[in-house]
């Protein structure tokens, strides 16, 4: 369990010693910064941060002071202490919201003892306020002020004292006692902004003194004293001088459950680390120039991050932590480690820098890497004893392991660590760990295209005698390149551009894949290393298919019309990267055609769509047409080399249209327009095209090529209507074939392909006066039948129909509004002398209701004849 914990260990420690030894860049801090101010405006929007994200943020914070108190950047520095401030505000502002939940031990602020220092009120030892785990001080202190407390009689073994404030820097002292020359026992001041935290242990009747100063700007600040967990005390100092080590970082590994709590190192060295409860930990150190330690002396190789098991465990010892009590004296010497150090030059002795030199342990596994300066030079530092393994790479050379150990492959890139001679570091620093690497080879040469023109961005692949990629190279703007680093061996190459015809050296065009015609190349064998062949590519361009598309009948050129080269057939694949569009002379140009067989492809908008040659197959359905009988068609073809092919010109005929009207049907003559969607189809059930009818419902559907088809309408909104089959052939399951066929020619159209179609939510109908006249401009207005209240209306056209929506499902009576001219009626047939139903003057009860049936399939049909009111003027004055 403890080694399969010290995963995460290892991880944290070697994390932490990264930090410290690589200068933070501003937008790292930028970055903590940005996470800070989200945090805080979550809580001005109402939402604190969970105590679980406060002690993330307080954690990335500590290990970033870490490596702030090396860096020379006082940007940094700025940007780092301005965040910081940033966070102790919000701990600040939390504290005050919610005391309890954050400040462990403390009380609601209406409940916080409020002070103020006076030189007879706090302001030395001997006039210290009191203060208890039972009420947190809050004072406001000036720049570089200070004051004084003292606690006693608290029956706890660690007591925690810990400042919370926005803008004041405090920093804590704790004393035993309050003598003159009486020294700490517990301090801590991280001087960038963030608020104090220390533990100290007490004794049972101690009185503790503690001083609280403040370097920053002025403000409030909240001390809070709580009774600790048991923690972990000793020092921190280096084996060879005995000096502290200041800002060492520590933390307590719970043999249970991981990571589990942190502290630092004072001026002094002295450490305390606060356990968050009882229980087995490993304690780790972990400083700036100093190898991580496990306490008491198990050391962790420079920069391991996920294998524990390269920790030395056997020198490790674990600290038991009471609920209460206190360990004490786990002291650490940090030892500053030994340094690995040489310089990679090629084989004539050139000094390469920038080349990459890779620390391993002995079974493979990467520890670190660093870059040789301009002289070659590299160094490895806080080294522990034991056994590595280094490998040297540089960009053009063969890569290798000490000591001039090759790596294997192609490129020399393929590093054994178990090949290597281990470097053994032991009490003295290793020099003189040199590489001497060879250069590679690599092929050179120059491409242009048929016509001498240089090639810009073409790739150049190396295969190996089998055929696999083993390197690559590319030509700049004056097509020139250099492909590899290769080791020794036997190699192809060829050359790939987006615009010519793959090529294998010296002049192979392939057909269709390089790899599988490589017995038409020449192979090189390269004998040594650094050898440089010179292979130059003259290339062939893709070919241009070129056309001219006219008019069958007039023989004008035709714009607009596109042409696809499709590899397989239009039913299989409609739209494709080759096409082009005919210009005002109905011209056309797709050029880079790669090598292959192609159906042309000539699609318009008013012309029926051909299969060169002749055949007709027009396009439906996003470019595709699954009906076509391409047989006899024509194929473009293009071979591997090709640089012209012959022209594929088109004459298209012009294209019919089918159109008509959609009604409602509503008795012999109705104009009432139906909103439905008409659909084509050819013999095989294939849509060939489809329309919305208009506002007078009427539709056309254009772009149709000679045929057989077959119509159907089917509503625009679903359920209003019935569909039918083209002619008069209702259907809730419609098959187009079973319908009448429409017959096109060649330019034939077919305008009379009319609907009357049901209406299921309405009532229809047509009044008429006695002579069959019809009466336009009047209005049928529709009553419930329950409670006879009106539902809708809707007047009659000039011929004297009419639709009134009725919702389906119930029953109503319907009445007419005239006019003066005539008397109004109730359905059915009952006379209103003295007025509207509207009106309420002609009551409804005698009238006859209609049924709106949810599943009638017939139109719901009610008629009027009304009688004109002066019979004598019917005929006029003869």
């Amino acid at each position: 369990m403890a080694v399969r914990i010290f995963t995460l260990l290892a991880l944290l420690a070697a994390c932490a010693q990264v930090a410290a030894e690589s200068a933070v860049t501003v937008d790292a801090v930028r970055s903590l910064g940005a996470q800070i101010a989200h945090a805080a405006d979550q809580f001005d929007h109402g939402t604190t941060p969970s105590s679980v994200e406060m002690s993330d943020l307080e954690h990335r914070l500590s290990l970033t002071r870490a490596s702030i108190a090396a860096e020379t950047d006082q940007t940094v520095v700025r940007k780092f202490t301005a965040i910081a401030m940033r966070f102790e505000k919000l701990k600040f502002d939390i504290a005050y919201s919610l005391a309890p939940a954050l400040v462990p031990g403390s009380l609601p602020r209406s409940q916080i003892d409020l002070e103020s220092v006076s030189a007879t009120h706090g302001a030395n030892c001997a006039n210290a306020l009191g203060i208890s785990p039972d009420h947190p001080v809050q004072l406001a202190l000036q720049t570089s002020s200070d004051a004084w407390f003292f606690m006693s009689g608290v029956d706890a073994a660690n007591l925690r004292f810990r400042t919370t404030s926005a803008g004041p820097d405090p920093s804590l002292e704790v004393f035993a006692g309050c003598e003159a020359g009486a020294q700490s026992i517990a301090s801590n001041d991280d001087g960038l902004g963030l608020d104090a935290d220390v533990v100290a242990v007490n004794a049972p009747s101690q009185t503790l003194f503690v001083h609280l100063a403040n370097s920053g700007v002025s403000g409030i600040v909240m001390l809070n004293a709580t009774v600790a967990p048991g923690s972990v005390n000793g020092s921190v100092k280096d084996i060879k001088t005995n000096a502290p080590v200041a800002n060492a970082y520590i933390t307590l590994y719970s043999t249970t459950y991981g990571y589990s709590a942190y502290g630092y190192a004072d001026q002094n060295g002295n450490y305390s680390a606060t356990a968050p409860q009882a229980g087995t930990y490993y304690v780790v150190a972990s400083a700036q120039s100093y190898i991580t330690q496990l306490y008491p002396t198990g050391n962790c190789p420079y920069g391991i991050y996920y294998y524990s098991s390269e920790c030395d465990l056997s020198q490790a010892h674990t600290v038991t932590v009471t609920a209460t009590g206190s360990v004490s004296n786990i002291n650490f010497s940090l030892s500053t480690g030994q340094k690995i150090s040489g310089e990679v030059r090629a084989t004539d002795n050139t000094p390469l820098s920038q080349s990459s030199v890779s620390l391993l342990m002995p079974n493979g596994q990467g520890v670190t890497s660093v870059n040789t300066d301009t002289a070659g030079h590299f160094v490895f530092t806080t080294l522990p004893p034991g056994s590595y393994v280094i490998q040297a790479f540089a960009q053009g050379y063969g890569s290798q392991l000490y000591d001039n150990v090759p790596c294997a492959g192609p490129s020399q890139s393929q590093c054994n660590a178990l090949a290597a001679n281990v470097v053994i570091v032991a009490s003295q620093d290793v020099t003189d760990v040199d590489f001497r690497l060879p250069r590679l080879s690599s092929f050179t040469g120059k491409v242009t295209g048929s016509d001498g023109q240089p090639l810009s961005s073409v790739s150049l692949i190396v295969l190996d005698k089998n055929g696999n990629n083993v390197a690559y190279g590319g030509t700049d703007n004056y097509g020139n390149y250099t492909a590899g680093s290769i080791g020794t061996g036997t190699y192809y190459i060829y050359a790939s551009g987006n615009t010519v015809f793959s090529q294998l050296y010296p002049a192979h065009d392939c057909i269709s894949n390089c790899v599988a015609e490589l017995s038409e190349a020449t192979a090189f064998t390269f004998t040594s290393v650094g050898q440089s062949i010179e292979a130059d590519f003259v290339l062939d361009y893709f070919p241009t298919l070129s056309g001219h598309i006219t008019d069958a009948t007039t023989g004008a050129p035709l714009r607009n019309v596109q042409v696809f080269l499709n590899t397989q057939p239009p039913s299989m694949s409609g739209y494709s990267n080759l096409n082009s569009v005919t210009d005002g002379l109905g011209n056309y140009g797709i050029p880079n055609v790669p090598a292959g067989q192609y159906f042309v492809w000539a699609q318009s908008s008013d012309h029926v769509d051909q299969v060169y040659s002749g055949i007709i197959c027009e396009a439906t359905n996003y470019y595709s047409s699954a009906n076509c009988n391409i047989a006899g068609a024509t194929l473009l073809t293009v071979v591997a080399g090709e640089q012209t092919v012959p022209s594929f010109d088109f004459a298209l005929n012009a294209s019919s249209r089918i159109g008509g009207h959609a009604g409602i049907r509503a008795g012999a003559g109705s104009d009432i327009p139906a909103s439905i969607t008409t659909t084509i189809y050819d013999g095989t059930g294939t849509v060939i095209g489809y329309a919305a009818s208009d506002a007078d419902g009427n539709y056309v559907i254009t772009d149709v090529a000679p045929g057989t088809y077959y119509a159907v309408a089917t509503p625009n909104y679903y359920g209003t209507y019935i569909s039918q089959i083209w002619q008069g052939i209702d259907c809730s399951t419609c098959v187009a074939t079973t319908g009448t066929p429409i017959v096109l020619g060649t330019g034939v159209s077919a305008t009379d392909v009319d609907f009357q179609v049901t209406r299921l939510d309405a009532v229809v109908g047509r009044i008429v006066d006695d002579h069959g006249t019809p009466v336009s401009g009047a209005v049928v207005d529709l009553f419930s039948s329950i409670d006879r209240s009106y539902v809708s209306g809707a007047g009659t056209d000039q011929n004297g129909f009419y639709m009134v929506s009725a919702p389906v499902g119930s029953s109503y009576y319907l009445a007419t509004e005239a006019g003066g001219g005539y008397t109004d009626q109730i359905y059915s047939g009952i006379s209103c002398p003295n007025g509207t139903a509207y009106d309420q003057k002609c009551p409804l009860s005698g009238g006859t209701p209609v049924n709106v049936n949810a599943g009638a399939t017939q139109p719901h049909i009610v008629n009027f004849v009304l009688i004109p009111n002066d019979r004598v003027f019917e005929n006029g004055f003869d």
